[in-house]
């Protein structure tokens, strides 16, 4: 008569179960030890895209403001909303949707850099250049830089 291997009566010896109970231990320690790297790089990648949001949306709201032939230049250096009546603040804090702040916001410096280089005429062509930094975490932040030129089809309220 043949044996089979699932009507073996005996069961786990002590070893046998000491040794499973230390290779499950090995594969967990493993799993476990990935866990903080990967915290770090989604809070990392998490601070970039609020600072890209950030960015870009100054960009948009300094192009559509240099566009209108209206609305008089210099070259400066402006804190976020500076351009706006009342507004001058250094930095921004993005939050949670509650009205307070939370703990894990992030404060964001964003720092405005517009430029008058116009070849021919003065006051015509505009380099904005945007920085947003957070610090402690990062002080190099993200920057993007675009070129503006006025624009008499944006004249409005002049």
């Amino acid at each position: 008569m043949r044996r089979s291997l699932f009507n073996n009566q005996r069961g786990f010896t002590l070893v046998e179960g000491i040794i499973a109970i230390f290779l499950v231990s090995v594969g967990m320690m493993a799993l476990l030890s990935t866990l903080s790297p990967a915290w770090r790089l989604s809070s990392k990648s998490d601070y970039l895209g609020r600072a890209a949001g950030i960015m870009y949306r100054e960009l948009d709201a300094w192009e559509l403001y240099i566009m209108n032939p209206c609305n008089g230049m210099a070259a400066q250096t402006n804190n976020w909303d500076s351009f706006k009546p009342g507004g001058s603040t250094a930095s921004w804090t993005v939050n949670s949707s509650l009205l307070a702040a939370q703990p894990g916001d992030a404060a964001y410096t964003v720092t405005t850099v517009i430029t008058d280089i116009s070849p021919v005429t003065p006051g015509t062509v505009w380099q904005v250049r945007v920085t947003v930094t957070w610090p402690p975490l990062n002080n190099t932040g993200v920057t993007e830089t675009v070129i503006v030129t006025r624009q008499e089809p944006f004249k409005f309220g002049c």
